[in-house]
């Protein structure tokens, strides 16, 4: 039996750009891409989607590597990048926006992401492996704020 976990994360990023410049890097799938950490490839599947495949992490026969395909979607005039789910593809659904706004002669970007997988691991094994999936998607929204920061700056 698989063991299934939802996750979800938000975060606001202040950037030190125009909106413009930000939203056309949040519409580079694979420009922002590079900002998350622990990502093994993203393959471009036309018309707005994407493959993720996320590195593996564990050991042996507890290892775990995330897989799943999204499709973006872009409203300039709102500054909305949104995404949702490709069905069929890899053992996560995902799905979130970025909102993309000007406040006070600064960027913002609300980013929010929920993440739901479907892991090879025992049930039982939930108590024990739902904090560190937890706090590894933590981490990585961390280090995804700071490159995005550091890639606009």
């Amino acid at each position: 039996m698989a063991l299934k976990l939802s996750l979800e994360l938000s975060e606001v990023i202040d950037l030190p750009c125009d909106l413009d410049k930000a939203f056309d890097f949040f519409m580079d799938v694979p420009k922002t891409a590079e900002c998350f950490p622990k990502v093994d490839t993203v393959k471009d599947l036309g018309d707005n989607k994407y493959h993720w495949v996320m590195t593996k992490e564990g050991v042996g026969k507890y290892s775990i590597q995330v897989e799943y395909g999204a499709h973006y979607s872009f409203d300039r005039d709102k500054g909305i990048v949104e995404w949702t789910s490709i069905p069929g593809i890899g053992n996560g659904v995902s799905r979130g926006k970025s909102v993309i706004t000007s406040k006070g002669g600064k960027t913002q970007v609300n980013f929010s992401t929920t993440m739901d997988l479907e892991l090879p691991l025992p049930g039982l094994a939930k108590p024990l492996i739902k904090p560190f999936v937890n706090r590894e998607f933590e981490k990585s929204m961390e280090k995804f704020r700071d490159n995005v920061i550091k890639a606009l700056s």
